[in-house]
């Protein structure tokens, strides 16, 4: 069984549904979902997803549990993992930047889209904001190795 299994099948009873009446309040075939449910097979759409978090009455922090471990699933661990890692790294940038005189503001929001707030270096480009990365991270490694020489 995979997270999303266990995550989907305690919060269906949890709710005090049982197989054949969640299936038939989501709208989906009961077999479909015992196989949700067994791991074998998980969603493969934000929508049926969102259609069965309606009916789970979830709290903001079980239903980005249940999500997460379904963006774990459907994109594979390796991958979801490396998502995370960019995403923490983009996160932290903005705040590396920000405390130097780089004066750059860098967010990501839930659909990991980049915004950017009011920069003093104009980027208008993803290649700009890889290069102006770049040039950022070069910059802490080498004045890191000053440091510490």
């Amino acid at each position: 069984m995979s997270d999303f299994s266990i995550n989907l099948e305690k919060n269906i009873h949890r709710n005090h549904y049982t197989i054949q009446s969640f299936a038939a309040q989501c709208e989906i075939n009961r077999t479909l979902l015992q196989k949700y449910l067994s791991g074998q097979r998980f969603p493969k759409n934000k929508e049926l997803l969102f259609r069965m978090i309606r009916h789970l009455y979830l709290t903001p922090e079980e239903k980005r549990e249940l999500i997460e471990s379904w963006k774990k699933e459907y994109l594979g661990e390796m991958v979801y993992y490396q998502h995370q890692s960019i995403r923490s790294m983009l996160e932290s940038f903005g705040e590396m930047v920000h405390n130097r005189e780089y004066n750059l503001s860098v967010s990501v929001d839930t659909q990991t889209e980049i915004r950017m707030s009011e920069c003093a270096i104009p980027i208008s480009s993803r290649h700009l904001l890889i290069t102006s990365m770049w040039q950022v991270i070069e910059y802490e490694c080498s004045h890191r190795r000053q440091q510490t020489v």
